[in-house]
């Protein structure tokens, strides 16, 4: 975005003439500033006032932009116009771009994913979710297969007589672009991303409770110590009595992580357990034994809450999310570095423009766009 636009934008806002979205857009800049301090040098981006000085002496070479409505927004403003600097700033001291929250949409644009599932029964048939209406969608001896008001999965259970429940494995398939909530029969919640597989049973028979993940999930396990409830994923048990925690487990990641939000969790893999504490995660692999960090939390549950969170995160992985979000194929070009990091937080709701045009404003990464295609350029 250059210097011209950014002053286009500014009159536009001063005029009283500007878009919600280009609104929200100065707004959340004037949000990124406060952010910003414990990130960047205050010697180099000048404290609040002098940059407000140097969007005075801007707007007395540029009369073209009314002096008027000097409210909250002239910090924002004044960060719109040394916006460049400020991330080259930002990139040389920290190789990690900050990335404001929203900014306008480009025509034929790309939308963000939605609730959508399949369930295929343990025998054999296929419910496409999205496309039916609320109500019994299906019933397994005496199991209950709901679609409820809010658009989630319910298996319920009617009869307690553990002799006549069907314990048929079912698998919920979250394509790219989709998500689904389930609630299995013990009344565990299951939030399930985009690009994910559930496999599990109709009802829990006998003395454990267990499920198999690929992707990514949030577990809110009903609690029942005489019936351990376990994940399996990518070759890492999970074994927890009543607990909330999440688990990433994409085949096209290195690591599977384990983050614990409450209770407890034992994490096995390749012979080697540790028990976690709310607040850790476990990160393993094929080949490599389990380490036990501190947990970033926004990170991990950025996704169940509806934005995109990047913490010093390359640029391959964030195309990685976004290739499943927007169910979009990303191809690189042979310059563009793949690897270098960006920063900041922007609602998962947005349209994929937003986030690219973002991005974009770094001058370290450019996009194409092409229908479902997305270029990587530098």
């Amino acid at each position: 975005m250059t210097r011209k636009t950014l002053l286009t934008l500014l009159k536009k806002y001063n005029e009283g003439k500007a878009s919600k979205t280009e609104e929200d857009f100065i707004n959340r800049y004037y949000e990124l500033f406060d952010a910003l301090p414990n990130k960047v040098n205050e010697k180099d981006l000048g404290t609040k006032n002098e940059m407000y000085e140097k969007l005075m002496q801007t707007i007395q070479q540029e009369p073209s932009v009314v002096k008027k409505k000097f409210t909250h927004w002239h910090a924002a403003a004044s960060i719109l116009i040394v916006i460049s600097s400020v991330f080259a700033i930002y990139y040389h001291h920290q190789k990690q771009q900050v990335l404001p929250e929203k900014v306008a949409t480009a025509p034929h644009d790309v939308p963000p994913g939605s609730k959508r599932a399949q369930l295929i029964l343990g025998g054999g048939k296929t419910i496409i979710l999205d496309e039916k209406k609320n109500g019994l969608l299906a019933l397994q001896n005496k199991v209950q297969v709901i679609k409820t008001i809010d658009g989630s999965l319910n298996f319920k259970t009617v009869e307690l007589n553990k002799k006549n429940l069907s314990s048929r494995q079912n698998q919920l398939i979250t394509p790219p672009g989709g998500k689904y909530m389930l609630t299995l029969a013990d009344g565990t919640k299951v939030w399930l991303n985009a690009s994910s597989r559930l496999s599990f049973p109709s009802s829990f028979t006998g003395n454990q409770r267990v499920v198999e993940l690929e992707g990514e999930a949030y577990f809110e396990v009903a609690q029942n110590k005489s019936l351990p409830f376990i994940v399996k994923a990518k070759g890492t048990n999970i074994e927890v009595l009543g607990t909330a925690f999440n688990i990433m487990a994409y085949l096209d990641e290195e690591n599977t992580k384990t983050t614990l939000v409450e209770g407890s969790v034992r994490v096995d893999n390749r012979n080697i357990s540790k028990q976690l504490k709310p607040g850790l995660q476990a990160v393993t692999h094929s080949s490599a034994p389990i380490r036990v960090v501190a947990a970033d939390m926004k990170e991990a549950l950025s996704w169940k809450e509806g934005y995109f969170y990047f913490k010093d995160e390359p640029l391959n992985s964030i195309m990685r999310k976004l290739q499943r979000w927007y169910n979009i194929e990303v191809i690189y070009h042979p310059k563009a570095n793949k690897y270098q990091t960006f920063g900041g937080m922007i609602s998962s709701n947005n349209y994929i423009s937003s986030i690219l045009s973002i991005m974009e404003l770094t001058d370290n990464v450019h996009f194409k766009v092409e229908g479902r295609r997305v270029m990587v350029m530098p």
